[in-house]
């Protein structure tokens, strides 16, 4: 069985109402990890910079077709887009990662 790298967020908050505390948590969609990749991410000072290499280190700029809206059947191509899907991964968990210290949440990296 293979360890991946899980990125969760916590924070403790209190319900106005009730006065009551209560824990909230988040967390980000990783890529599966190699344990021993896992191993080495946690291994460093910065998890999540180390984990956005790696993620970067394996995916690439591929080229995909583009239909027109109405062309639900994806029959005719009006064109080509290059994508990198570990880009856009990157930017989203820099999104995650933003939104979660603005709401004051603790972010943890670890394996599981």
């Amino acid at each position: 069985m293979s360890m991946n790298i899980h990125i969760s967020a916590e924070r403790t908050v209190t319900v106005n109402k009730t006065g009551k505390q209560s824990t909230q948590q988040v967390s980000f969609d990783c890529y599966q990890t190699p344990t021993n990749v896992t191993y080495e991410i946690l291994a460093t000072p910065a998890p999540i910079e180390a984990y956005k290499a790696w993620a970067l280190s394996i995916s690439k700029d591929e080229e995909e077709e583009v239909f027109a809206a109405d062309d639900y059947m994806c029959d005719t191509p009006i064109g080509k887009k290059t994508v990198n899907y570990g880009k856009q991964h990157i930017t989203e968990l820099e999104a995650f990662v933003a939104e979660c210290e603005a709401e004051g949440y603790e972010i943890e990296v670890y394996d599981l």
